[in-house]
């Protein structure tokens, strides 16, 4: 469906999409500055390839730049294909998948380069009232046109070559000689690091299950395993949070987002009963619940970016709640009180089902502000082992009180109304797709 088969855009979208779907438009598309390319046959679309096509017979959209004409850098024309590209996936309710590979803004055209990026920034936010948008980072991607994956609901980016920066480390003040050598820094905004089969791989997992615009209910796929199937949990003290969602998902499905952000806070989503559920769990992957874990500053905008990201697309929400209360540094005295703030603005605001599970403890005033019912969680239920309180019994005890006086069981917790059910683990799957059924027809607050 193009007439250019060399052009290195071109081939990583062909990568990506359903054989032989790919309509290309504005193929034509140029201007003067492309005859200063040694080839000017390759730099006929003017640095970046847009159209149309099709991931698993889904419509999206897509545009992939490309470094061999000019180094991908783009200029008004380049830019305007771009913004209209994104105009007509807003039209047709499809999501955009854009490939990134620039050296930056054409420095011949000057300020129109800098319109271009500005035009471009303001016709992705507006699509995004609509629809979602995937960003892959195959190359450079440097400077202000960082904000476009930064402004992206998910990022990829490929292992081999790609890069995001803001400045070159060898202009930064300050820096090493070793740090010098490259920028080799991951963006606490990249969801996923892969070769382009990887992520061709996650993101027709996301289309899949993902709505193709917002307001449209959430996919369902049909899954052979069983909905009432127990969980096959050997030792309560010894079960990781990757063991507990591999057994509680269906066919052991995990997909972590942010995955090289902080660690001490999992997000991600599961599959139940065919459906997406967007997951904040106040641990990491390889912890056990017994163990002790805290929160800080990171993990908290970590957790905030989940949750903002399930009300945009009507996601219900599962909050596992398991840790000991507040890291104690003096890094995190500086901005955990704003972070946590932000976290409790954004769980308050969700709109989609959302349910806290506390499977083994949690202290302190995170419970409050991350899964009571009082903030709303639509339900709270925990583990017939679990705790919640103020303090564990080990710091009460060293406070010099008797931990005697105080019942932190989430029996105690439930018998005041504060929790809705307490579950052995091995009915945990059956008891979240049940309550998730339930909560289905929720009512949407009209604001």
């Amino acid at each position: 469906m193009s007439e250019n088969m060399n052009n290195e855009g071109l081939l990583r979208i062909q990568q990506l999409l359903d054989s032989q779907s790919f309509v290309e438009f504005g193929s034509k598309i140029t201007n003067r500055f492309t005859k200063l390319c040694n080839n000017p046959i390759v730099c006929e679309s003017d640095g970046v390839v847009t159209g149309y096509g099709q991931m698993n017979g889904e419509l999206v959209f897509i545009f992939a730049q490309d470094s061999q004409c000019l180094g991908g850098s783009f200029g008004e024309m380049h830019c305007k294909k771009i913004a209209h590209l994104f105009q007509q996936a807003k039209k047709m309710k499809a999501p955009v998948i854009g490939i990134i590979n620039s050296t930056g803004i054409r420095l011949n055209e000057g300020i129109m380069g800098l319109e271009g990026l500005g035009e471009v920034l303001f016709a992705m936010k507006e699509a995004q009232k609509s629809i979602p948008v995937y960003t892959i980072i195959t190359g450079i991607c440097g400077g202000s046109l960082g904000m476009i994956p930064q402004m992206s609901d998910f990022v990829f980016l490929e292992k081999t070559n790609g890069k995001c920066f803001v400045n070159s480390i060898n202009t930064i003040s300050n820096n090493t000689h070793q740090d010098t050598i490259d920028n080799n820094t991951v963006p606490t905004f990249v969801d996923f690091i892969g070769t382009i089969d990887d992520i061709r791989e996650k993101i027709n997992f996301l289309c899949e299950r993902m709505p193709q615009y917002l307001g449209q209910k959430l996919p369902a796929r049909f899954e052979l395993d069983d909905l009432n199937r127990s969980c096959e949990f050997q030792n309560s003290d010894k079960i990781t949070l990757v063991d507990f969602l591999q057994q509680v998902s269906d066919s052991a499905s995990i997909f972590p987002i942010k995955e090289h952000g902080c660690k001490d806070v999992f997000t991600g989503f599961i599959s139940l009963a065919g459906k997406l559920v967007g997951v904040v769990a106040t641990l990491d992957l390889a912890q056990t619940f017994h163990q002790e874990c805290r929160l800080n500053d990171n993990g908290m905008k970590k957790a905030t970016q989940m949750v903002q990201l399930c009300n945009r697309f009507r996601i219900p929400l599962l909050s596992i709640l398991n840790n000991d209360g507040i890291e104690t540094s003096l890094e995190n005295e500086e901005d955990y009180l704003s972070s946590a703030v932000l976290y409790f603005d954004a769980i308050k605001e969700l709109q989609s089902p959302k349910i806290s599970l506390i499977p083994d403890h949690i202290y302190g005033g995170s419970y409050s502000f991350m899964g009571s019912k009082s903030i709303g969680m639509d339900m709270v239920i925990g583990w017939d082992c679990a705790q919640i309180g103020v303090l564990s019994d080990v710091a009460i005890a060293k406070l010099g009180h008797q931990t005697s006086q105080i019942d932190n069981s989430i029996a105690q917790a439930a018998r005041m109304g504060l929790v809705d059910c307490i579950i052995l683990p091995n009915q945990t799957r059956s008891y979240l797709i049940s309550l998730f059924d339930m909560l289905e027809t929720k009512t949407i607050e009209v604001k």
